[in-house]
């Protein structure tokens, strides 16, 4: 059987960077299979996936002795934000099939049925840009799988899906996989040999054998210095919450896609109102979000850093823009910006697409950070392999 995709020794280097971000890399790829691309942050997973889907940014320059790819191709990119359209969930899934053509009643139809696959009926008619980042992910996905090119080329697909939904996208994938379809997927996690055909480790990639730090702080008897109690959500009450929190220490906020875990830190950031209820928490505070893009004013990261000590992690790329790091060493710079500066820092999903020694880094913050800052992260994953010991506020259970 003909491979789908071929690369001889294909190597990228962006503009204004000195070393390439890809080199010499080979691989074939055969048809109905699902690949793992993997690697550290950095190591140029995304942008194999935009050379494979002909969306090649201008500042790239790249060499090859030969790039095939055989078939029609769609991409999901990381941040699912970028790929909304519409404004309602119905009308984002069926667009593409709009586009082929496909008779309105059938776009309906298979709208429903992949809708109702998945559990999500209740987002029929939301406005996509106004539900949760997990659901956003899946809806984006959706919308491109319904496509039916031959390849399908996946961002980082699992990072904003909580276990649930992550367990039900792998299913699909393996359903399309029996269908013919191929499946590139560029991920952090541990996917298994029984959703991965092929792994593809990246040539800049290096192994991470360090033990990761335990993560463990409780509050003192009796100790209570802000608290929330009141409902919150959007335009409509997503939950009813009340909780005291220490001046000092670390917590976590749990639960499905959808339970209001960004809602609550917007709350406490005083960014969104709360409905009927009682907030007391101090000005100084920085909501830090699951996109961090958007929290970057700065030339480079130098600027970006000003008078902060430079943690070696960031010491490579201190002349680069913010905006030309990955996803996860954006992640990195603005939540060590965050807590070096702000007494109350509440983190938006802080552990997502990130390496081994990524996460190292970020723990290592929170456990230096702990005593004299109040931090609030939250998380839609089973976090128990960190050996995290700490209060957790449970969102989106009956």
């Amino acid at each position: 059987m003909e491979p789908v995709v071929v690369l001889k020794n294909f190597s990228c280097r962006y503009r204004k960077k000195k070393d390439p971000v890809i080199s010499d890399l080979s691989l074939e790829i055969q048809p109905n299979s699902i690949v793992q691309l993997s690697g550290i942050n950095g190591s140029g997973k995304s942008t194999l996936l935009h050379v494979l889907a002909d969306i090649i940014p201008t500042n790239l320059d790249f060499t090859a002795d030969q790039i095939s790819i055989t078939g029609s191709t769609c991409i999901v990119f990381q941040d699912p934000s970028l790929q909304l359209l519409t404004f309602s969930v119905k009308e984002e899934i069926a667009m593409k099939l709009g586009f082929k053509r496909v008779k309105r009643t059938t776009r309906q139809k298979h709208v429903n049925e992949i809708l109702s696959e998945f559990g999500i009926e209740k987002l029929k008619d939301k406005d996509p840009h106004q539900i949760s980042s997990g659901e956003q992910q899946l809806v984006v996905i959706l919308s491109n799988i319904i496509e039916q090119s031959s390849i399908i080329l996946l961002d980082e697909p699992f990072t904003y899906l909580d276990q649930h939904n992550i367990e039900i996208l792998i299913e699909y994938l393996l359903e399309l996989k029996s269908q013919g379809y191929t499946i590139i997927i560029a991920s952090h996690l541990s996917l298994g040999d029984d959703l991965i055909d092929q792994y593809v480790e990246l040539p800049n990639s290096i192994k991470f054998e360090d033990d990761l730090p335990k993560l463990s702080w409780k509050p003192d008897t009796g100790s209570s210095n802000y608290k929330i109690d009141g409902k919150i959500g959007y335009k409509d009450p997503i939950a009813q919450i009340a909780y005291d929190f220490a001046a000092h220490g670390i917590y976590m906020v749990k639960g499905p896609n959808g339970s209001g875990k960004t809602c609550l830190l917007l709350s406490l950031a005083k960014m969104i109102e709360m409905g009927d209820g009682d907030l007391e928490m101090p000005e100084d505070s920085i909501f830090i979000p699951q996109r961090v893009s958007y929290f970057f004013t700065e030339a480079t990261v130098r600027q970006e850093l000003g008078a902060l000590e430079i943690p070696a992690k960031l010491q490579p790329y201190l002349d680069y823009s913010p905006f030309q790091l990955s996803v996860g060493l954006q992640k990195l710079l603005a939540i060590y910006i965050g807590l070096s500066n702000f007494t109350v820092c509440l983190i938006d999903e802080p552990f997502q697409s990130l390496d081994q020694a990524a996460i190292k880094f970020i723990l290592d913050l929170l456990i230096e950070f702990k005593w004299s800052k109040l931090i609030v992260f939250s998380s839609n994953r089973d976090l128990s392999r960190l050996g995290l010991e700490i209060p957790i506020i449970t969102l989106g259970v009956n």
